[in-house]
């Protein structure tokens, strides 16, 4: 049975669901909670990973994982683990390259299990910000820009 715990970071709260040494999910809380930590190893190292990335904005978070999607959920995860920190790709632009539709590939990002890990944080609109974990408001949004800020896309 999965276990959740909580990770600090610079951006926010993630929560963390994880099964033995294997991450599951991760979600950013966006209430003022002050939840409950962990010190179990898996939850551990990914904090220690999430800390590189905070020093170093082009560090790849490195950590066991078990994605759970469908089989095009899964390809534009994969997707978006292939855009450069620093660098963002609009939804159409990405829809082109995977030869889909901008709603799909916004939907794929919205049901993203891992953000941070997998970084749905650098698919924007070609208008503006575009969404982030379902919203276009808020502290979500707070989270992204502060993402995209620390990755130096937006000064």
């Amino acid at each position: 049975m999965s276990k959740w715990a909580f990770i600090d970071t610079f951006f926010g709260i993630l929560s963390v669901e994880y099964y033995k040494d294997t991450i599951l999910s991760t979600k950013w809380v966006l209430s003022n909670k002050n939840p409950c930590r962990t010190t179990h190893p898996v939850v551990l190292s990914l904090k220690k990973e999430i800390n590189k990335y905070s020093l170093k904005p082009n560090y790849k978070i490195n950590c066991k994982t078990n994605i759970v999607g469908t089989t095009f959920q899964k390809n534009v995860w994969k997707n978006l683990c292939d855009i450069p920190s620093g660098t963002t790709l609009s939804y159409g632009e990405l829809a082109t390259i995977m030869k889909s539709s901008p709603r799909a590939i916004g939907q794929a990002c919205k049901r993203n299990p891992l953000p941070l890990i997998v970084p749905c944080h650098r698919v924007i609109s070609k208008n503006n910000i575009g969404g982030f974990m379902g919203t276009n408001a808020g502290r979500a949004i707070d989270i992204k820009l502060s993402l995209l800020n620390h990755e130096t896309v937006f000064i």
